[in-house]
């Protein structure tokens, strides 16, 4: 094999691994988009909660994972009681689901004091993104358990050791976003006491059986919250007391994964980063064009943009829930390149010299294609097809001039226009 077709070989093999590394690369992120979709939804209930006999009560369960409006909106309870409750209890549920959250409020009344165990489970019909396929899934919930104490006198059922609890022990978070923690309690949150919050969070509003934490400005850095409560019922010390640990790992804000660097116009533009580990429900996505436009985009992921020929950028702004912004990325918007041809192999069939190329327009469409002789004259060239993405040109009985070497002149059209006419010359090896 002579050196040149030697370097030729080498570039072919380094293009093989490279496109087998695009490949499994590829691979790797759909598998993994995938995996996440078919996650269970976490459910989360305080573990105990005290209610009084004959009054209307109620119980929130939170939800986390769901991907988007569609699916807050349509998520499925079942509430099951552990052990069957009798006739005389006359336990009557409702059930009623908050469409922008996704978490479910059970109401109901006991007309007998008792301790009463429950299990609830969700689930919900979601669509895979089209990178995965598009088609829908069932992906359901793990279980959460609770137990209602029943007394005529509600938050004081002698006896009961007061508890605290949260959905997650650890969490990640986002510098500059403002941080939300609901604390479980199983007596009156009004009477109870917190200590060992850390600097800069404070105690927000209260609700039925829960205490909401906030912390307005959080810093980079892991924050340990090591709380101690008193539940205020006047009750023995092993009673009214308790402790609650968790962690929150607060990062500075990025994209995950980095967004496309570049747009081209009249190409999908898809935009697939998230902000950081934060939840998708925690903030929205907002995309301008020419830094002031604001351009309609469906679903919030996968974004997909078509970028219209008067666009010079795309700006992506990530907002929280509370309006404040967390990131803000422009990309620029430009002409779509001509398509490049890519040389794979060449070899001497009989008369014939055989010469193998493949040409991709962007966004992996097809491309025009016409290829001419330009030395030897007097030799003719057939091409396999002036569309699509391999071609194979011919050259006809070179066998009969012998030339030491062809050259082929290809030119390519695309979206973006045309190549620039390329002559390559290729040695013949009788």
């Amino acid at each position: 094999m002579s050196p040149k077709a030697s370097f030729y070989f080498v570039l072919y093999l380094i293009g093989i691994v490279n496109l087998l590394t695009m490949i499994t690369e590829r691979d790797y992120a759909v598998d993994k988009l995938i995996a996440d979709y078919h996650k269970p939804l976490k459910l989360t209930a305080p573990s105990t909660i005290e209610w009084k006999i004959g009054e209307s009560n109620s119980l929130e369960v939170l939800v986390s994972d769901l991907k988007n409006e569609q699916e807050r909106a349509s998520i499925r309870y079942h509430l099951v009681p552990m052990r069957e409750i009798g006739a005389k209890n006359q336990f009557t549920e409702t059930l009623a689901v908050n469409q922008q959250t996704g978490n479910a409020t059970f109401s109901g009344t006991f007309n007998k004091a008792g301790e009463y165990r429950f299990k609830v489970w969700a689930d919900v019909n979601r669509r895979l993104p089209q990178d995965a396929g598009g088609h829908r899934i069932r992906a359901s919930s793990d279980t959460a358990s609770f137990a209602i104490l029943v007394s005529t006198q509600k938050h004081e059922i002698p006896g009961s050791k007061f508890s605290m609890g949260v959905d997650k022990r650890l969490e990640h978070w986002i510098s500059g976003v403002p941080y939300y923690k609901t604390v479980f309690v199983n007596t009156d949150p009004r009477k109870v006491s917190l200590n060992g919050l850390p600097s800069g969070v404070r105690r927000g509003t209260v609700g039925e059986n829960s205490i909401q934490l906030i912390w307005d400005t959080p810093m980079p850095g892991k924050v340990e919250f090591a709380l101690s409560g008193n539940a205020g019922r006047s009750l023995a010390a092993d009673l009214d007391a308790a402790r609650l640990d968790f962690a929150v790992h607060v990062d500075p804000p990025r994209w995950n994964p980095a967004p496309q660097r570049f747009a081209h116009w009249n190409i999908p533009y898809n935009f697939t980063s998230r902000v950081g580990d934060l939840d998708a429900n925690d903030y929205s996505i907002k995309v301008l064009a020419n830094g002031t436009s604001q351009v309609q985009t469906g679903e919030q992921f996968p974004l997909v943009v078509m970028p219209e020929k008067s666009w010079s950028s795309l700006t992506f702004i990530a907002t929280s829930n509370s309006g404040h912004e967390i990131l803000r990325t422009e990309i620029p918007v430009k002409s779509p390149p001509p398509p490049q041809v890519k040389w794979t192999s060449s070899r001497l069939e009989r008369d014939d010299y055989v010469i193998n190329f493949t040409a991709e327009d962007i966004g992996g469409k097809d491309a025009n294609v016409n290829c001419s002789i330009v030395s030897p004259q007097g030799l003719t060239g057939m091409l396999s097809a002036r569309h699509g993405k391999t071609f194979t040109f011919t050259v006809k009985n070179v066998t009969t001039a012998r030339p030491p070497a062809v050259i082929i002149r290809t030119s390519i059209h695309g979206i973006g226009g045309a190549s620039t006419p390329l002559d390559r010359t290729f040695p013949i090896l009788y």
